[in-house]
């Protein structure tokens, strides 16, 4: 199955790359990757720079965790938001051309002054 991500995304693609993160585990990977999901290449198609997590990422390995309130609410969750809001890197197969888009720090929910970024957890 391919995503027809269009539909799901703004009306019109925004003209200069957005960062996306994805927060997954194997089922987000499937959805993500060229030769399954699609996902990736539907996103960079309308202009998004995906980067994504797994099992295994970042501080206390927290991608190993599924549950939304250890990520935005515990009390260790700043931490982790602050690795997720910095992430860059690719941790599934997926093509990736589109160029990371310079960024100036931003708070949750705010929109960043140099692109249409908005964080919502």
């Amino acid at each position: 199955m391919r995503f027809h991500f269009y539909a799901l995304a703004a009306p019109t693609p925004p003209v200069d790359p957005v960062k996306v993160i994805f927060i997954h585990h194997s089922c987000g990977e499937n959805w993500l990757e060229d030769t399954n999901g699609g996902l990736g290449l539907a996103l960079e198609s309308d202009n998004y720079y995906v980067n994504d997590t797994n099992y295994g990422w970042g501080p206390d390995s927290i991608g190993d965790a599924t549950d939304y309130h250890n990520w935005f609410i515990d009390s260790d969750s700043s931490r982790y938001l602050s690795a997720l809001y910095h992430e860059s890197g690719q941790n599934s197969y997926y093509t990736r051309s589109v160029s990371e888009p310079a960024t100036t720090p931003y708070r949750q929910g705010q929109r960043s002054k140099s692109t249409e970024q908005q964080i919502i957890p």
